[in-house]
């Protein structure tokens, strides 16, 4: 907070990287400060990013940032370029004006920055459709991080996304068990459901159930509600999980028991 009260410190922007991150909601002010500021774009950029993440819900202000995090996308820092991302992941579809510019990141040369990009094009979901040539190009690549991002990009955008649809089928073979899981839920987020979508993603949807992180087992559960009653044969995994120790877990599967048994 020192640092970043004082407007001639060299370690502002790092300063207010920190405080964000750390959730520190004194920080509030001295970050919209920055943000109202005509000097430094990438304390601006900072600024926004940072009140992005500590008042998600000030939709006005995330409004009107969203040219300047946009700008931040093609910054030259990597970490300007990250944190503009992160927070333009906070809008939703709401950051449907960033699809171009983000697209044209997909080509960034780190492969982290990939993913955040696909992450956040994912967090938009439909809107974010005329970004897949370049995610369907990311699918083929080699860097497994980077093909899950791609697949969990083109399930979020949905029905829109069905020219992914051969590459999800090939990587149902695959024999990573994740890159499995990541193209079973997005091919049954994109496909009508009927037999022979549960008969092919039913079991990776299965293991996904057991996967480490909740987030992952959250959606495993949400794939599974998607079949209905193509998923009955998962019915005791998810009963099993009904007292899993995530409650976004938990939710996710008492709403799937709840539309496999319907």
């Amino acid at each position: 907070m020192t640092i970043l009260k004082d407007e001639s410190h060299k370690l502002r922007g790092p300063a207010a990287y920190a405080l964000a991150n750390i959730g520190e909601k004194q920080a509030v002010p001295l970050l919209e400060k920055l943000l109202a500021q005509n000097g430094d774009v990438r304390l601006r950029i900072l600024g926004a990013s940072g009140l992005a993440r500590l008042e998600p819900d000030n939709e006005a202000r995330l409004r009107s940032s969203i040219p300047l995090l946009i700008e931040g996308l093609g910054d030259r820092w990597a970490v300007i370029r990250h944190e503009s991302a992160a927070a333009l992941r906070v809008f939703g579809s709401g950051a449907a004006p960033a699809v171009p510019r983000l697209a044209a990141c997909l080509q960034d040369p780190q492969a982290t920055l990939r993913v955040d990009f696909l992450w956040t094009l994912g967090e938009i979901g439909p809107a974010a459709a005329p970004a897949l040539p370049d995610i369907v190009r990311l699918m083929n690549k080699d860097e497994f991080p980077v093909r899950y991002a791609a697949c969990y990009a083109a399930g979020r955008i949905g029905r829109a996304a069905s020219v992914a649809i051969p590459i999800l089928l090939n990587n149902l073979d695959s024999r990573d068990e994740f890159l499995q899981f990541m193209s079973a839920w997005a091919y049954v987020h994109i496909a009508t459901p009927r037999d022979e979508v549960a008969d092919l993603c039913l079991q990776p949807l299965r293991r996904g159930l057991k996967q480490a992180d909740p987030r992952a087992r959250t959606q495993a559960a949400a794939g599974l509600g998607r079949l209905g009653a193509g998923a009955r044969e998962a019915l005791p995994d998810l009963r099993d999980m009904a007292r899993d120790e995530d409650p976004v877990v938990r939710h996710a599967v008492a709403e799937a028991l709840d539309r496999i048994d319907r």
